[in-house]
């Protein structure tokens, strides 16, 4: 049953600080950014959603690199 949720589920970022920007499906239904051949940076591995975007709701590229 769980697999099939999880397939489905999709999750509402609302201020994105609860929300972890690599193992939950934020982007897009079922869609972790974990499962994707993607490497992340060791001072990043904890980020939430909030730390990737900047004080106006734009991507914080500068952060990300």
């Amino acid at each position: 049953l769980m697999p099939s949720i999880e397939a489905h589920y999709c999750r509402a970022i609302g201020n994105g600080q609860t929300t972890c920007a690599w193992t939950m499906p934020w982007i897009q239904l079922g869609l972790r950014i974990t499962n994707l051949a993607v490497t992340i940076p060791d001072h990043l591995s904890q980020a939430k959603v909030v730390d990737l975007i900047d004080e106006r709701g734009s991507w914080n590229w500068n952060g990300l690199q």
